[in-house]
């Protein structure tokens, strides 16, 4: 099986090398960038199988990224890192279609963990992570509807 190549985007350069040094010794392919502008440049170059986003970024904000990231490749998997938890940014997400949020600071388990669920895929071909996001929006969807009245459930893609 060929490595999996994992773009990483945030403006810290100390966990761009953390992060890559982490991933890179589970076998991922890692390429990093500190701005958005970085990211999409990095992406013409090479398909990525996953990109791990910080939410805050000096240029383009990570969910804009996202976006655009979508756009150019719809396989392409998103885990968002953030320091800054908002009930609505996680909501917005879920429109997004990403994998997985984590709230910083993050330890090796989290990444890992977060970064194989977005990647293994079952046997009908649903990654872990969106077998998990499928769950979710059924249970948001049953219980609390009324909570997500400018949300379309079930617009939100995989």
């Amino acid at each position: 099986m060929s490595k999996k190549t994992v773009l990483v985007v945030d403006d810290d350069e100390g966990l761009l090398k953390v992060y890559r040094e982490l991933l890179e010794s589970e076998g991922y392919k890692v390429v990093t960038a500190s701005t958005s502008r970085e990211a999409l440049s990095r992406v013409e170059k090479t398909r990525f199988n996953l990109a791990i986003l910080d939410i805050v970024l000096p240029d383009i904000q990570g969910d804009d990224l996202a976006r655009e990231l979508k756009k150019q490749d719809g396989n392409i998997e998103i885990i968002f890192i953030t320091g800054y938890p908002e009930f609505q940014s996680c909501i917005d997400s879920l429109a997004i279609g990403v994998a997985d949020i984590l709230l910083k600071p993050l330890t090796r388990e989290e990444i890992l963990r977060a970064t194989e669920n977005a990647l293994v895929t079952d046997n009908e071909g649903a990654t872990r992570a969106h077998s998990a996001l499928s769950r979710m929006k059924a249970i948001l969807a049953g219980g609390f509807g009324s909570l997500f009245n400018n949300v379309q459930l079930d617009q939100i893609s995989h």
